[in-house]
C-alpha cells in the first residue's frame, strides 16, 4: 500500500493531464462566456442545483370574507451558492477563463488551479441545465487533486522560471495520480450499475432514441446508425461490458495501455455520435492518469515513425528558455515582479472581458442597449398551443419489423422472403405514452384476397407487441402484402415473397 500511494515519480504524467484537462475546460469556458449574464446571474433565469431551506415569504392579509383561513405562504428556495448580479457574473466568468489559460501555461500553477476550482465550484451549480453535470463533477475532482500535485514542474512557465537543467530529475508524489485512477474506476463502475438498473439501456432503446434526438444525436450519421439492424443493442451491450471490466482489468500491467487506448476510442466515438459537451475530452484527460513513463516512451517511439522528429519519452519541446534570455528569467524570478506581472495581466484580461460584455450588452444588463420586450401572444395562438389534439396513430409507433424469428425486442431472419411452413412475425415498438388501441394485421394474397388476420389489444404502457401468421401449406406462392392498422387506420404496409 505504501508503494502504491506514497511512491515518487516524475511529474510529466500529471503535466500531460494538466494540459489535456486545461484544453477541455478552456473550450467549455469560452463556449459559456458569451452567455455569462444569462446563465450565472440574477439577470437571467439562473437555476441553482443546490438549495437550502425553504423560506416562506409573508403575504398581505386577505380581504374580509366568509373564508377566514390563512392564505398559503409563498415558498422561496434559498440557494447555498450566492447568485451574483450581471457585473459580478461577467467578472467571475472572465477570471475563470484566465485561470484556465494560466494553468495551461503552467504559470503560478497551484494558484491558477485553486482559482479555477473555486470559480467552477461557484458558477457551475448556478446553471443546472447546461453547465453543471457529471463532467463538471469529474473536472472539479481532477482540479482539486492537481492542486496537491507537482503538475507544474514540467512543460510549464514555472519550470522554465525555475531554471533547472533539463536532465535533472524532479520527483513528485504518486498519490494524486492514484486517486485520479480510483476516481475513473468509480465513474465507470457507477455508470455500469446505473445502466444495469435501466432496462431501456440494455435493450438498446436508450441509445437509439438518443441518436434520433435532435439535442443528443449527431445528425444524419446517427440517424443512419439506428437503421442498421441490432446495432444499437450491440453497441449498448459492448459499452456495458467495457464499463464493467475496465475497473478491474486496467490494473493488470500488460492490459493497461490497450485498455486505456480502447477507453480513449470509446469516448472519441461517443463525442462523434452524441452531443455530450466536454464530457468526453474531460474523461480522456482523466484516462491519462493510467499512463506510466514507459508508456510515454512507447508512444514517443510510435509517433517518431511517422514524423521527422525522434525525441525519447515524449519530450515535448516546451522550453520557453530557448526563446527568452537568462536576464529576463532572473528578473521574473523575483517574487514581487512575478506576482506583480501576474496580477497586472489578471486585471487587464478581466477588465477587457468586462468591457467587451458591457459594450455589446447582449442582454441589456449594462444599460448600453435596449432589449426588445417580449411580444404578447394572441389569444388564438394561446388556444392553439393549449389545444388537446391527439397525434396520428402512426406517430405512436417507433419501428415495425418483420422476420421469421424473434428474441426479446429484436427480429431475425429475412424480411422479404419466406417459405411455406414458416411464421411471419411482426414486432412493433411503441413510443410512450400512448393510448390504448386495437392493433391489427391483415395478410393479403397475390390475388388480393385476405388469407389471415390477427388482432391485439395494446394497453397503455405497452412498449413491444409481437404477433404473426403461420404460412400454411395451402397458401399460393407469390408476392404478399401485410397491412398493419391501429383503430382501423392503416399505419404501415410490408411486402414479402412467399416461396414454395
Amino acid at each position: 500500500m505504501k508503494a502504491f500511494f506514497l511512491a515518487s515519480e516524475r511529474p510529466r504524467l500529471l503535466a500531460l493531464l494538466r494540459l489535456a484537462l486545461g484544453l477541455a475546460l478552456l473550450y467549455d469556458a469560452l463556449a459559456h462566456w458569451r452567455y455569462a449574464v444569462e446563465t450565472y446571474s440574477t439577470y437571467g433565469p439562473a437555476m441553482p442545483i443546490f438549495t437550502g431551506e425553504i423560506v416562506a415569504e409573508p403575504r398581505a392579509e386577505p380581504p374580509a370574507s366568509v373564508d377566514h383561513r390563512a392564505p398559503a405562504p409563498r415558498l422561496r428556495a434559498v440557494s447555498l451558492f450566492p447568485v451574483p448580479g450581471p457585473r459580478i457574473a461577467v467578472l467571475a466568468d472572465t477570471a475563470l477563463v484566465f485561470a484556465i489559460i494560466s494553468l495551461l501555461l503552467g504559470w503560478h500553477t497551484k494558484s491558477s488551479l485553486a482559482a479555477a476550482f473555486f470559480l467552477s465550484l461557484w458558477l457551475g451549480p448556478l446553471d443546472l441545465p447546461a453547465t453543471f453535470g457529471k463532467q463538471s463533477v469529474i473536472a472539479l475532482h481532477l482540479l482539486l487533486l492537481l492542486i496537491f500535485s507537482r503538475c507544474g514542474a514540467a512543460w510549464s512557465v514555472d519550470a522554465w522560471l525555475d531554471g533547472k537543467k533539463p536532465e535533472r530529475c524532479v520527483l513528485a508524489s504518486v498519490c494524486p495520480r492514484r486517486l485520479m485512477q480510483i476516481l475513473v474506476c468509480c465513474v465507470y463502475f457507477g455508470a455500469a450499475v446505473t445502466k444495469l438498473k435501466t432496462p431501456a439501456f440494455a435493450s438498446g432503446d436508450l441509445l437509439a432514441f438518443s441518436l434520433l434526438d435532435y439535442q443528443w444525436g449527431s445528425g444524419w450519421f446517427g440517424l443512419w446508425l439506428t437503421t442498421l439492424p441490432h446495432l444499437p443493442l450491440l453497441l449498448s451491450l459492448a459499452t456495458l461490458l467495457f464499463e464493467i471490466l475496465f475497473p478491474f482489468l486496467v490494473w493488470l500491467t500488460r492490459l493497461r495501455l490497450p485498455l486505456v487506448a480502447l477507453a480513449v476510442a470509446v469516448h472519441a466515438a461517443m463525442a462523434f455520435f452524441l452531443r455530450l459537451g466536454p464530457f468526453s475530452p474531460i474523461m480522456i484527460a482523466a484516462l491519462f492518469s493510467f499512463l506510466e513513463d514507459r508508456h510515454l516512451a512507447a508512444i514517443s517511439r510510435f509517433i517518431g515513425r511517422f514524423g521527422p522528429w525522434r525525441q525519447p519519452a515524449l519530450a515535448i519541446p516546451f522550453r520557453i528558455g530557448s526563446f527568452g534570455d537568462s536576464t529576463i528569467r532572473r528578473l521574473l524570478n523575483s517574487a514581487g515582479m512575478n506576482w506583480g506581472l501576474y496580477a497586472f495581466l489578471v486585471a487587464g484580461f478581466v477588465g477587457a472581458g468586462y468591457a467587451v460584455q458591457a459594450e455589446w450588452d447582449w442582454y441589456g444588463a449594462f444599460g448600453h442597449r435596449m432589449v426588445q420586450p417580449l411580444q404578447e401572444v394572441s389569444a388564438s395562438e394561446v388556444a392553439e398551443m393549449f389545444a388537446q389534439r391527439s397525434p396520428a396513430f402512426e406517430d405512436y409507433f417507433h419501428r415495425i419489423e418483420v422476420g421469421s424469428r424473434y428474441g426479446g425486442n429484436q427480429m431475425f431472419g429475412s424480411s422479404t422472403k419466406f417459405r411455406i411452413g414458416q411464421h411471419v412475425f411482426v414486432l412493433a415498438q411503441l413510443i410512450q405514452p400512448h393510448p390504448a388501441m386495437e392493433w391489427e394485421g391483415v395478410l393479403i394474397a397475390p390475388r388480393g384476397e385476405e388469407v389471415a388476420r390477427f388482432t391485439h389489444r395494446l394497453e397503455k404502457g405497452t412498449i413491444y407487441a409481437v404477433d404473426g401468421f403461420e404460412l400454411a401449406p395451402g397458401l399460393p406462392p407469390g408476392p404478399y402484402r401485410l397491412i398493419l392498422q391501429a383503430e382501423g387506420f392503416v399505419i404501415a404496409e410490408r411486402r414479402f415473397e412467399l416461396e414454395p
